[in-house]
C-alpha cells in the first residue's frame, strides 16, 4: 500500500509540474506571438469602408457600447478569432470610461469594509482588482504607471491599524504585487507632500497602486482590437433588434452622421453600455426591470504643485466617503463626490465640497481658488443590482454581473475600470457558451496595446533629436501616442504648429487622430485623445477656432456642419467645467474688489450698514443680501463688523474660502 501511495503522489506531483511547465510554455508562445511590433504604416479602415463591409457580414458577436467593458470585449473576442463588431452611439469612452479617478487598484477602501463587515464579496472585489492591476500596468507602459499614495494618520494610537491594513493589501497582491507599503513620520510626510498641514498628522502609511490615462487606454483597446480583425464604429446608435421566433439574430443601428439605418446579422449580442445598460435591455424587452443604480462622482484637476512625490487619500470625509488627491501627468486630480442620479454636469456645491474636504489636510492658505482649478467634470458609476436578490439597496453588487434575457441578449454590467479585462473574458466566454461558438482561449493577458511595442523611456529625447522638435512637444507626443509619436511627426512633415501657444499640442495630431483613432468631432480630440480639456479647459476653449479650421479642412465640413460642430465643442467644454469655473472666477474677482472697497471705507473694524449696502449694489448689482440684513447690526450706530460683512457675502456667493 505504501508503494502504491508513493507512486500516486509521485504521479500527481509530476502531473502538476508538467501542467505548470506546459502553461509556462504556452505563455511564452503567446507573448512571442502577440508582442510583435505592429507595422508603423498600419491604420484602421476608413468609416465609409467599414460601414460598406458590415452590412454584408454576419458576425459571431455584436458588442454594444464603446467604453472599457465594450472595448475589452471587442479585443477579447477578436483576438480569440471570433468575428466581432462594436457599436457606440457617441465617441468611444465618451461616458464613464473617460471620467474615472484614473486609478488601477484593488480598492483599499473596499478592503477596510470587507474586514469590518466580514464581507467576502468585498474581499473578492479587492483580490480581483489586485490580480488585474499588474497585467494592466504592463498593457501600455506609456499610458500607465505606479503611483504612491499617502494615508495620513491623525493619531499615534491608530498607526498599527493603518499599518496592518496596508500590509494586508500588499499581501493579497501575492506574486503580482508592486512596491511595498511603508510608514513615514510627520517630518517625512511634509517632505513627500509639501502642501499638507503636517501639524494635523502623526505620520502616514505610503502604499502603491496603478494609474492610467483612461480614455487613451480605451482608444488603444479599440484600435488594437481592429488590428486583430475586430470592427468598431462610433456615432452609431443601436435602435432595435432583428428577431426570429423571439431570438435576437441581428442589430438595427443608425449612423448618426448620415441618419441612415443599417441592419447587421449576428449570432449573439453583448450589451456593455455601462450606465445605459437598462436602456438596451428595455429595447429588447420593455418589461425588463432595471438593474443599474447610477451614482455620480465629480473630480477636479488642479496644478501639479498640490501633490509632491506621492498623492493622498483621506479615508474618512464628512459624508463617509473617501477623497483622493493624486499626481496625474504633471497635474493633480482631486475627487470624488458621491450622489445618486445621472446628471454629470459639475455644480458649485461639488466644487466647494471637494475643496473644503481637501482643506482637512492641506494647509488652508494653499487651498485653490476657482481661478486655479483647471477643469471640473462628473462621471456616472454604473452600480449593478442583482435581479435575483430583489430591487432594494442590498441588491447592489460592487463587482460585475452577467445577465441573459430570454431573447439571448447577454449583458455585462457593474465592475470597475481595473477589472475590465477579466469582465470581458467572462462575458466573451459566456457568450461563446450561450451562442454555441467554438471554444477558444482568452489571450488578452499577453496582448500589448498599440504604441507600446517600441516605446522606451528615452523616446522623448530621441524624438526631439531626430525631428528637431521642442522637448515639451516630444514628451506630450510620446506620453500620448507611445511609439506612434513618430507617425504623428511624419504627419507634421516639419510643421509643428501649436494649437495653443502655452501648450504642447500640435495641429498634426488632428489628421493623425482622424485617420488612426476614429476622431470625428472636436470634442473627441480635446477630451478623449489629447486630454487637453482636462489639463486646462479655459485654454482648450480658446483653441476651438484653431481646431475648427483644421477639422473643417480635413473633414470637408460644410458651413452648416461647421457651425454645428463649433456649438457641440463649446457644449462639451461646459461639461468639463468651463462656464461653471468662469462664473465662479468672475465672482471671486468681484468679491476681491468688494473686499478692498469695504476695507477702504470702514474704520475700526466696523462698517456703516447703508454704505455696505451701497457697495453691494455697486459690486454685485443686488439691492441687498438677506443674510446680511438679518445680521447683528448695532442699533444706535447702524454699524456692522467688517468680518461679518465679508464672511456673509462670501457665504452668499459660495466664494471658496
Amino acid at each position: 500500500m505504501g508503494i502504491i501511495r508513493s507512486a500516486c503522489i509521485t504521479a500527481l506531483t509530476g502531473a502538476v509540474i508538467l501542467e505548470h511547465i506546459l502553461m509556462k510554455e504556452d505563455q511564452r508562445k503567446y507573448k512571442q506571438r502577440y508582442n510583435k511590433s505592429i507595422p508603423m504604416n498600419w491604420m484602421p479602415p476608413s468609416r465609409s469602408t467599414t460601414i460598406n463591409n458590415i452590412t454584408n457580414t454576419k458576425y459571431d458577436l455584436v458588442i454594444i457600447g464603446g467604453g472599457s467593458a465594450g472595448a475589452g470585449c471587442l479585443l477579447d473576442a477578436a483576438s480569440r478569432g471570433y468575428s466581432a463588431l462594436l457599436l457606440e452611439r457617441e465617441d468611444f469612452a465618451s461616458g464613464t470610461s473617460s471620467k474615472s479617478t484614473k486609478l488601477i487598484h484593488g480598492g483599499i477602501r473596499y478592503l477596510e469594509k470587507a474586514i469590518k463587515e466580514l464581507d467576502y464579496k468585498q474581499l473578492s472585489l479587492v483580490i480581483e482588482g489586485l490580480r488585474e492591476r499588474k497585467s494592466f500596468l504592463n498593457l501600455a507602459p506609456y499610458l500607465t504607471r505606479e503611483v504612491g499614495i499617502l494615508l495620513p494618520i491623525r493619531h499615534t494610537i491608530t498607526i498599527p491599524y493603518f499599518w496592518l491594513g496596508t500590509k494586508v493589501y500588499d499581501w493579497l497582491s501575492g506574486s503580482l504585487g508592486i512596491q511595498k507599503s511603508y510608514f513615514i513620520n510627520k517630518k517625512e510626510v511634509k517632505r513627500v507632500l509639501p502642501t499638507i498641514d503636517y501639524k494635523k498628522v502623526a505620520g502616514g502609511m505610503v502604499y502603491f497602486d496603478g494609474q492610467m490615462d483612461d480614455s487613451r487606454v480605451n482608444t488603444m483597446l479599440i484600435e488594437t482590437a481592429i488590428y486583430h480583425e475586430g470592427t468598431a464604429l462610433n456615432y452609431c446608435e443601436v435602435i432595435g433588434f432583428k428577431k426570429n421566433k423571439g431570438k435576437i439574430i441581428g442589430v438595427i443601428f443608425k449612423d448618426k452622421e448620415t441618419g441612415r439605418q443599417h441592419t447587421v446579422e449576428c449570432t449573439g449580442v453583448i450589451n456593455a453600455t455601462g450606465p445605459f445598460t437598462d436602456k438596451i435591455r428595455q429595447l429588447d424587452n420593455p418589461e425588463t426591470p432595471k438593474i443599474i443604480s447610477p451614482s455620480v462622482g465629480v473630480h477636479l484637476v488642479i496644478p501639479g504643485g498640490y501633490t509632491g512625490k506621492f498623492g493622498m487619500l483621506n479615508p474618512s470625509t464628512k459624508n463617509g466617503s473617501v477623497l483622493f488627491l493624486l499626481p496625474w501627468r504633471k497635474h493633480s486630480i482631486l475627487g470624488t463626490t458621491d450622489s445618486t442620479g445621472t446628471n454629470t454636469m459639475p455644480a458649485e456645491k461639488d466644487v466647494n465640497y471637494l475643496i473644503n474636504e481637501m482643506g482637512e489636510f492641506v494647509e488652508r492658505r494653499l487651498i485653490p481658488k476657482a481661478k486655479n482649478i483647471l477643469s471640473a467634470w462628473g462621471g456616472i458609476r454604473p452600480l449593478a443590482m442583482d435581479p435575483s436578490a430583489g430591487m432594494d439597496s442590498t441588491a447592489i453588487v460592487r463587482s460585475h454581473l452577467i445577465d441573459k434575457s430570454e431573447s439571448g441578449l447577454l449583458t455585462i454590467s457593474g465592475g470597475k475600470w481595473t477589472s475590465y479585462r477579466e469582465m470581458a473574458e467572462e462575458a466573451v466566454t459566456e457568450a461563446a457558451r450561450t451562442f454555441r461558438l467554438p471554444h477558444k482561449k482568452c489571450i488578452t493577458k499577453y496582448i500589448r496595446l498599440i504604441g507600446s511595442h517600441e516605446y522606451h523611456i528615452n523616446m522623448p529625447t530621441y524624438l526631439s533629436k531626430t525631428f528637431g522638435i521642442p522637448q515639451d512637444i516630444s514628451e506630450h507626443l510620446v506620453s500620448t501616442y507611445g511609439d506612434r509619436a513618430r507617425k504623428v511627426c511624419e504627419y507634421a512633415n516639419g510643421n509643428y504648429t501649436r494649437i495653443s501657444a502655452k501648450h504642447p499640442y500640435i495641429t498634426a495630431e488632428i489628421p493623425y487622430t482622424i485617420d488612426h483613432e476614429h476622431v470625428r468631432r472636436i470634442s473627441d480630440y480635446l477630451g478623449r485623445r489629447s486630454l487637453f480639456a482636462y489639463f486646462n479647459v479655459r485654454d482648450a476653449h480658446s483653441s476651438v477656432p484653431v481646431l475648427l479650421k483644421e477639422f473643417k479642412q480635413y473633414m470637408n465640413w460644410s458651413e452648416d456642419q461647421t457651425r454645428i460642430e463649433e456649438n457641440q465643442a463649446y457644449a462639451y467644454l461646459d461639461t468639463m467645467g468651463y462656464s461653471l469655473l468662469k462664473k465662479m472666477e468672475d465672482r471671486e474677482i468681484k468679491f476681491e474688489k468688494f473686499k478692498a472697497a469695504v476695507l477702504g471705507t470702514c474704520k475700526n473694524s466696523l462698517c456703516d450698514y447703508n454704505k455696505v449696502n451701497s457697495l453691494i449694489r455697486k459690486s454685485f448689482n443686488l439691492p441687498f443680501i438677506p443674510a446680511l440684513k438679518n445680521s447683528q447690526i448695532h442699533k444706535k450706530s447702524g454699524t456692522i463688523s467688517v468680518q461679518e460683512v465679508l464672511s456673509t457675502v462670501q457665504d452668499h456667493f459660495s466664494i471658496i474660502q
